[in-house]
């Protein structure tokens, strides 16, 4: 049985299959909670269109119930996956996106967070960011940010706090 909010949700919602270590992420979890301390934790999302398909719903409930419960949910978005195309077993790759249709479609997909994460007004909550892969960046940062980056150096990894 889950110690903690969040995991009691997504274990009531079956959300989880399987997890490494469930037993101490849920210890984790569950005293920050009783802290009111948060942790933060990402899920990335390519860029390759204007929009997200649904089965993008998951991930993004899941992020929908860590801001609930009192974490930071991170956005991480873009970048150098979506430039390096992957033909998952097809026979082509996807298209090739340059710089600006990149945006575009972030900025589509930024509009999709709108319907499910609170970014603004609720003191209770603590807003997401949005990150870039490529840049290890906030738009309207004025660093980088301190990420470790993925073996080839397309920055594929967000270390949670």
């Amino acid at each position: 049985m889950a110690k903690s909010q969040f995991m009691t949700v997504l274990r009531e919602r079956g959300f989880v299959h399987q997890c490494t270590d469930e037993e101490e992420l849920d210890g984790l979890l569950a005293e920050h909670e009783k802290q009111k301390k948060s942790l933060a934790a990402y899920i990335g999302f390519d860029c390759t269109a204007p929009s997200l398909h649904v089965g993008s719903l998951i991930q993004i409930m899941i992020l929908r119930w860590l801001q609930k419960c009192g974490h930071k949910p991170i956005v991480l978005m873009g970048g150098g996956t979506t430039k390096i195309g992957d033909p998952s077993g097809k026979d082509q790759a996807r298209q090739m996106l340059d710089d600006a249709a990149i945006q575009k479609n972030m900025q589509g997909i930024r509009q999709v967070f709108s319907n499910f994460l609170t970014f603004a007004g609720d003191p209770l909550l603590i807003p997401p960011p949005f990150m870039e892969r490529e840049t290890g960046r906030s738009p309207g940062d004025a660093g980088p940010l301190p990420l470790p980056w993925g073996g080839r150096g397309e920055g594929s990894c967000l270390c949670p706090n």
